[in-house]
């Protein structure tokens, strides 16, 4: 699983991937996407963006829990040509 990207939309769609990977229904099923607001207004040099959103499932069952991404993106050439980090995880 890949956690360096270089773009913004990577970033989203691998967000896609893992909520399909991870079995997880959203509340707003678009919450992640580049039509919703998540991210619309896209992440400044040096700046850390979390994102949480409600889940309706987990695995199939009901819960509250949520699903949060934590978007980096770093200096040109910290990374090299990778300058967006993800880490994503439900609590």
């Amino acid at each position: 699983m890949q956690d360096h990207f270089e773009t913004l939309s990577e970033t989203r769609e691998e967000i896609q991937r893992r909520i399909g990977r991870a079995g997880i229904e959203l509340v707003e099923p678009d919450f992640f996407s580049d039509s919703f607001k998540s991210f619309s207004s896209g992440v400044k040099y040096g700046q850390t963006l979390l994102e949480s959103a409600e889940l309706k499932t987990y695995k199939g069952r009901p819960t509250r829990k949520f699903a949060h991404a934590v978007i980096v993106r770093f200096e040109p050439g910290y990374t090299g040509t990778r300058t967006y980090e993800l880490t994503f995880y439900v609590l």
